[in-house]
C-alpha cells in the first residue's frame, strides 16, 4: 500500500491506531496539529483501548491539548475522549449537540454499540463519562479559527471541520466522504460507511453542502484514513458512488449482501483498488462492504415505512 506520511503539510500529524484485530490496521487514526493561534488540537482521538497508544504517540509531539475535535461519536472515533481528557486536564471538547449527552451518559451509547458491534465494540472498550463542563458550543470563542459543519448521513451527530494550518487548508471529513485507502498504483479504493442508521438522503444533502462550502485548494482528512490534496474532487466521487450504490442495491434488493458485494466489487469503478490491498485488508474491507450494502437496504426498507 502507498505510504501517505512524507505527503502531509507540514506541522500535520497522522497519529495510527492499529487495532488488536485481524485486518484493522491503517483504519483508525486521530489528527494532531498546531494552528496558528498556537492551539494545540487532535481530531478523533478513537477508541478507550488506545488511548494508552495514542498518549505514547502524542508524547513526542507535544505536552498538552487545548482542543478535540470530534466527527461524531461512534466508538471508534471518541470512545476515548474522557481517558484522553483525564490525560490532558486543560482540553476542551466540541461534539454535536445531539451527541453531547451521550459522552456524558454514554450507558446507552455502549448498549447499542455492543447490539450492533458486538466483539468489536468490546475490544474498542467501554466509554467513560466526559465531564459535562468539558463540552463546548459551537459559537464558543475558544473555537475561533475552526469552521463547524453539520453533515448528518453516517450519524445524525455527524460533524466536519475547517481550519488553516501552514498556509493549507485542512478539511477533517470523518465518515461523510467514505472511507478511503490508498494503493501503490494509484488506483483508489473508496466506499461509503453505512451504519445501522445511515440516511443516504441526508449523506448526498451533506456532500452537497460540502461541495458547495470548499473554495478549492482544501486537503481532505479523512477518518479512515489518509488524505487527498483536492477535496472538491474526493467529495464528487463520494457523492456519485452514494448515489451508485443507492441505485444498485435497490435494483438488487432481494439478493444477499455477499452477491450485491460481489457485484459492487466488479462494477464500481471507486473500488478498483481493492485488489491491491493487503489480504488481511482486504478481508476485513469486504465484511465492511458487506456490512455497509446492509446499512443501504435498511435505509430503503425504512424511507418505504415512512
Amino acid at each position: 500500500m502507498k505510504e501517505v506520511f512524507d505527503e502531509l503539510p507540514q506541522g500535520l500529524h497522522l497519529v495510527d491506531l492499529p487495532q488488536p484485530m485481524a485486518g484493522f490496521t491503517r483504519f483508525i487514526s486521530s489528527w494532531f496539529f498546531v494552528d496558528p493561534q498556537g492551539r494545540r488540537i487532535l481530531v478523533d482521538p478513537g477508541p478507550a483501548n488506545t488511548i494508552p497508544m495514542l498518549l505514547e504517540k502524542l508524547s513526542s509531539l507535544t505536552d498538552g491539548l487545548d482542543l478535540i475535535l470530534l466527527t461524531h461519536i461512534h466508538l471508534d472515533h471518541a470512545g476515548g475522549v474522557a481517558e484522553l481528557c483525564d490525560a490532558y486536564g486543560n482540553a476542551k471538547v466540541l461534539a454535536h449537540e445531539k451527541g453531547q449527552r451521550h459522552l456524558a451518559n454514554p450507558e446507552k451509547l455502549w448498549k447499542a454499540s455492543l447490539d450492533t458491534l458486538g466483539d468489536t465494540a468490546a475490544t474498542y472498550g467501554e466509554p467513560a463519562p466526559l465531564a459535562p463542563e468539558k463540552l463546548l458550543a459551537y459559537d464558543d470563542k475558544e473555537l475561533s479559527g475552526v469552521a463547524v459543519m453539520e453533515t448528518p448521513g453516517h450519524a445524525p451527530h455527524h460533524l466536519c471541520f475547517t481550519v488553516r494550518l501552514a498556509g493549507e487548508r485542512l478539511f477533517f471529513a470523518g465518515e461523510a466522504a467514505g472511507m478511503r485507502l490508498p494503493t501503490e498504483s494509484g488506483a483508489m479504493h473508496l466506499r461509503p460507511t453505512a451504519p445501522g442508521k445511515f440516511d443516504a438522503a441526508a449523506a448526498l444533502q451533506s456532500l452537497d453542502k460540502i461541495a458547495a462550502a470548499l473554495q478549492g485548494g482544501e486537503i481532505l482528512c479523512y477518518a479512515h484514513w489518509g488524505i487527498e490534496r483536492d477535496a472538491k474532487a474526493q467529495i464528487a466521487a463520494a457523492k456519485e458512488q452514494v448515489g451508485y450504490w443507492l441505485d444498485t442495491v435497490s435494483g438488487m434488493e432481494g439478493q444477499t449482501p455477499a452477491r450485491i458485494a460481489d457485484y459492487l466489487l466488479l462494477n464500481d469503478r471507486f473500488m478498483a483498488g481493492y485488489s491491491e490491498l493487503p489480504e488481511d485488508i482486504r478481508l476485513r474491507e469486504r465484511l465492511a462492504i458487506e456490512n455497509s450494502i446492509e446499512g443501504f437496504l435498511r435505509y430503503l426498507q425504512d424511507s418505504r415505512g415512512k
